[in-house]
C-alpha cells in the first residue's frame, strides 16, 4: 500500500490491483490493466 505524496515519480507508477472497490466514490476512475477486488483479496486470487 502507497501514500499520497510518498512517491516522487508517481506518474510511471500503474497499480496492479484494487480492492475494496465495492464502496468506491462514482467519481474515482481505476485504472483498465488492474485487477480489482470488492473486498480484500484471497490467496491464489
Amino acid at each position: 500500500m502507497l501514500y499520497l505524496g510518498t512517491v516522487a515519480d508517481h506518474e510511471n507508477i500503474v497499480p496492479e490491483l484494487s480492492i475494496y472497490c465495492e464502496g468506491k466514490l462514482p467519481w474515482v476512475n481505476i485504472h483498465e490493466s488492474s485487477k480489482s477486488f470488492p473486498q480484500a483479496p484471497t490467496r491464489g486470487a
